[in-house]
């Protein structure tokens, strides 16, 4: 080695023994000088003998205070430990290294640093000194480990979204703009009726015809502008059961890549179980006699019935919106103003209970005012109120000419009906309207006739007695039900008070307490009702709905009574009994705290949505 400037020229022998190779002083210092790296040069135990300008520049030091460098000062505390040991390591070896780590910059901060060294021997191929560079890698490294988290990010993200499709109760298709399938999950595939791995590649319309027919025109508008279509109703045969009719909500979203459109995303939810329950209670409310409207939290009116309008003198187009107790609640007969913190809604809502009063007092749109008997049904999401159904009656009295009682015998026993019609004839304030032989004739006849009564015999051909009022109940509310059994116990008491019976009497004391039942429901529309231990009282509380939940069977029930279906349907659905699925409608009824199917579909229309 020869002295330069502070610095060392160095020697390269071939280690033969052959005369060494000495660079010229100025070609060493050119290189060292001119190569954008840090040169550095340590005698053979590390310690540091030269460092370029470049060095200098780095570190902070003027050239001469390099001479005696402690260069271990400058790397970062966490990685000193390692680079020592590697150092050792390598003069102990006495073989080239490299090594990343971090060192002090003379602003003070780190920057990563990837560091070589190789030894330089001597005529005796001994190491004589240490020569190496220290390059700048932290931009790169950082950039680097942005990328890593990027790929990490993006593969968790891939992972989700696969776990997401693969679970969700949805279908999803990725569709290319050929109109062919690339990609289905599970819930779709099962929706074709076909494996996954058959459907892909193969045109849409091959696999849904019919259904891919609706869809077309939506796939087309978002393939050419890029715009989603969420939400397009589409209804078709099932693939899984071409007699089965379903209906869809679809949505279309662009997928691309890069800028380039790469095709479209299909997700299909099918909603035909939601569907035909909105429609049944659509039809359902649309069709009885009593009133029904269904506020918000905020008392706002959500919806209302043909009735209801008929009785209010308002559309639902012209209520919707607006406070129900400030617009038809806010006054008795006299004008006295009714405190809305009083008002029944506000009780439904705050205390989460059915509401039951007789005596309130509506506003029609015309100013009059006419007294009502009404049922306040909480409508529960989760297990926070999110509104009241309302279910109410006109209690104005009738003319004279129109209190008469008009009775329906619903029975196939010849001396059931002739014992009722004796009874009916011989007294002025009842008229018998029509005799029904089977459940059938009777849901007709009760809608033909009107009657104000409906005597049903629970021995029936088609349809238990029971079954035909729940029939009734859903149909024509507003008619009274008394049912006819030969001989009475707790169970079929309890039975036709949860069935929506408004009274129950033994056959074998018609004569003697017929026409005063009768006289009770015209008068108060309900006859004295057996109450059983564990019973819900009428008009009291019952349980509490927010704390009792119904059993995954009683939730099917639910769902199906919700559809319009009987008892014996919903048994047939479910393999279940008659006597099965009637004691799950009670329970469902005392859970609920309802005395009808109606109420019942009403307070829990939310769990028939979900399904």
């Amino acid at each position: 080695m020869d002295k330069l400037n502070g610095g060392y020229a160095p020697v390269f022998g071939s280690g033969d023994g052959a005369e060494p190779a000495r660079w010229p002083l100025l070609d060493w210092e050119l290189i060292a000088e001119s190569i954008p790296h840090i040169v550095w040069m340590t005698d053979p135990d590390g310690s540091a003998e030269y460092v370029n300008r470049r060095g200098a520049e780095y570190f902070g030091c003027p050239p001469e205070a390099l001479q005696a460098w402690d260069w271990v000062g400058f790397v970062h505390p966490d990685e000193v430990e390692c680079v020592v040991s590697a150092w050792k390591d390598a003069t102990r070896s006495q073989d080239s290294f490299e090594l990343e780590y971090r060192m002090r910059r003379a602003d003070g901060s780190f920057r990563w640093q990837v560091s070589r060294g190789q030894a330089v021997r001597g005529p005796d191929n001994s190491v004589v000194k240490w020569i190496g560079t220290i390059t700048d890698i932290d931009d790169k490294k950082r950039l680097r480990e942005r990328l890593d988290r990027a790929r990490r990010r993006t593969a968790q993200a891939l992972e989700l979204l696969q776990t997401v499709l693969e679970a969700a109760p949805v279908g999803f298709a990725f569709i290319n703009h050929d109109a062919r399938f690339i990609r289905v999950n599970e819930e779709m595939a099962a929706a074709c009726n076909q494996a996954a791995a058959a459907i892909v590649g193969r045109p849409v319309v091959e696999v849904l015809p019919g259904i891919w027919e609706q869809c077309e025109s939506s796939f087309r508008y978002v393939f050419e502008t890029g715009q989603p279509i969420r939400n397009v109703p589409v209804v078709g045969l099932a693939p899984y059961n071409r007699r089965s009719l379903r209906e869809w909500l679809t949505s279309y979203y662009p997928i691309r890549i890069g800028p380039d459109m790469a095709g479209v995303g299909l997700v299909a939810i099918d909603v035909t179980a939601r569907m035909r329950a909105e429609r049944v209670r659509a039809a359902v409310l649309s069709q009885i006699t009593d009133g029904v409207y269904t506020v918000d939290a905020d008392g706002r009116l959500t919806s209302m019935n043909r009735a209801a309008a008929t009785m209010l003198g308002w559309t639902e187009a012209e209520l919707r919106g607006r406070p129900m107790h400030e617009t038809i609640h806010f006054q008795t007969n006299d004008g006295t103003p009714e405190r809305e913190y009083d008002c029944f809604l506000r009780k439904a809502v705050t205390t989460g209970h059915v509401t039951r009063a007789a005596g309130e007092w509506f506003t029609r749109k015309d100013g009059s005012v006419f007294r009502v008997a009404l049922t306040a049904v909480p409508l529960r999401l989760g297990s926070s109120v999110e509104g009241v159904a309302v279910i109410f009656r006109d209690l104005t009295p009738a003319s004279a000419t129109e209190r008469t009682i008009r009775v329906l015998v619903a029975s196939a026993d010849s001396r059931t009906v002739e014992t009722a019609r004796m009874l009916l004839d011989a007294h002025d304030e009842t008229e018998l309207v029509h005799v029904a032989p089977t459940a059938t004739d009777t849901v007709a006849a009760v809608q033909a006739h009107r009657p104000d009564v409906a005597l049903v015999d629970y021995d029936l051909p088609d349809l238990d007695g029971l079954e035909t009022v729940a029939f009734l109940r859903a149909s024509a509310p507003s008619v009274k039900a008394l049912l006819l059994a030969e001989g009475l116990d707790d169970d079929l008491v309890l039975a036709g008070i949860d069935a929506g019976c408004n009274a129950v009497l033994d056959k074998r004391r018609m004569t003697v307490e017929l026409m005063g039942t009768l006289e009770n429901l015209g008068r108060e529309g309900n006859a004295a009702r057996t109450e059983l231990p564990g019973a819900a009282p009428v008009g009291g509380q019952g349980p509490d709905r927010g704390k009792v939940s119904l059993t995954e069977r009683e939730s099917e029930v639910l769902v199906y009574i919700s559809e319009g279906l009987s008892n014996r349907q919903v048994a047939e659905k479910l393999g279940l009994t008659v006597n099965t699925v009637r004691n799950h409608v009670q329970r469902i009824l005392y859970k609920l705290n309802v005395h009808s199917k109606l109420e019942a579909v009403l307070a829990a229309q939310h769990v028939t949505r979900m399904h």
